[in-house]
């Protein structure tokens, strides 16, 4: 099994990560000010044109996952064949459908290896752990099974890619191989055997990694979804993940997926379900804006209230007057940087035949005032304090406020 049993007397190499300058997400232009006549379409603003990401700056990759999305940043310049060689299996689709088959709190979660698709059952044993001497009181394991167990297919891989372990990027301490990092699995002994197995450093395992089969090659750091990988080894709650068949690691005969963490699961479902294992469903080159969250903030939600959808600002306008729109945004280091801008919806009113038949109002000294269009179409501003512009039935329109007139009508 690619990257081995990280046990007591097992060699493992990992390599260290040089040290990279972490940049803030700035806005390189001011957001415009914007202005609506009443009634007008939503506009939409891409916050790409205004948002800079220099805080990314390799390929970054998205990992839906059974219990939601990881965003991972490839080293592309410092492990250029290694980033190469992951970026194949994910433009080939090979990971999609895969399982996390090894979890291991502490220390790794291993994935990249194994389909969903070909989960099966077969029977191994008996077991026995009598003779393991890592194996503490021997977890009251002899003789037990033979038993049916869930197996899973490896996926088809490309060959295996030259360690790179010399380059891999380092820490401030000089280390590869630290907690939120991932790294290559590859075979005892042979530090060019890997090939599509991928692990998460859960802690700082530079003492243990660094220096074994050649070290490891650490390929790309996490950017969100940490607490993803921590909640499989973690269990916080019912549904969480668990090792079901770890008493049978270390056991004889070797029983690869021992490690292989599981939820609401029994030994007597036999084969897993997709809901009972953790996919990782598909495995995506996204832009690298995608890593930053947005709030936003109106100080007159009557008159617009923006929304937002990735990177997709939308404003959509409401009631007449002017609103302050604020917009954070948050980078993956936690650095936060904020513009505003105004927003002013005109008080007017159209009349046409794809618009409103007919315009009611008080004009300054009490008088009721009714406009309706037949044919043709018009635009009525009006002016005053605090207008609101209701809308009617059979295509009705009324304007209220203090001081209200009529300022202009434009003909089209």
């Amino acid at each position: 099994m690619a990257f081995g049993s990280f046990r007591a007397g097992v060699r493992v190499a990992i390599e260290s990560l040089e040290d990279r300058r972490l940049l803030h997400t700035e806005f390189s232009q001011a957001l415009p000010d914007q202005a609506f006549s009443y009634g007008d379409d939503a506009v939409t603003l891409d916050l790409n044109q205004y948002v800079n990401n220099e805080s990314i700056s390799g390929t970054v990759v998205e990992l839906n996952t059974s219990l939601g999305v990881i965003q991972i940043e490839l080293f592309d310049d410092a492990t250029p064949l290694t980033v190469a060689n992951f970026l194949n299996y994910v433009n080939s689709g090979r990971y999609d459908n895969t399982v996390v088959h090894r979890a291991i709190a502490g220390f790794v979660v291993q994935a990249g290896g194994y389909g969903f698709d070909g989960v099966d059952t077969a029977t191994f044993g008996p077991f026995n752990k009598a003779d393991n001497p890592n194996t503490a009181a021997n977890e009251g394991l002899n003789n037990v099974g033979p038993l049916d167990l869930p197996v899973y297919e490896h996926i088809d891989t490309f060959a295996a890619v030259v360690n790179e372990f010399s380059t891999s990027p380092r820490d401030g301490s000089n280390k590869v191989n630290t907690r939120g990092t991932l790294s290559m699995a590859k075979v005892g002994g042979d530090p060019d055997s890997a090939t599509s197995e991928f692990f998460f450093n859960l802690t700082d395992n530079s003492a243990n990694l660094d220096a074994q089969n050649g070290g490891f090659t650490t390929f790309a750091r996490v950017l969100r979804g940490l607490d993803i990988v921590d909640k499989i080894v973690n269990p916080t709650q019912d549904g969480d993940y668990s090792n079901y068949y770890d008493a049978l690691d270390g056991a004889s005969p070797n029983y690869s997926f021992a490690n292989t963490p599981y939820r609401n699961f029994e030994y007597a479902d036999g084969a897993p379900t997709a809901d009972q294992v953790f996919v990782i469903s598909s495995a995506t080159v996204v832009d690298p804006s995608t890593t930053n969250t947005f709030t936003l903030a109106s100080t007159n939600p009557t008159v617009l209230t923006p929304s937002i959808t990735g990177d997709t600002l939308t404003l959509t306008p409401g009631g007449p007057g002017t609103t302050t729109i604020t917009v954070n945004v948050t980078s993956v280091d936690g650095h936060t940087t904020t513009d505003t801008f105004d927003v002013t919806i005109a008080p007017t009113v159209t009349l046409g035949p794809d618009d409103f038949r007919s315009v009611i109002y008080n004009d300054s000294d009490g008088t009721k005032v009714t406009f309706t269009l037949n044919t043709g179409k018009a635009v009525f501003g009006f002016e005053g304090t605090g207008i609101e512009i209701v809308p009617g039935t059979r295509g009705s329109v009324t304007v209220n406020g203090t001081d209200l007139s009529l300022a202009n009508i434009n003909l089209t």
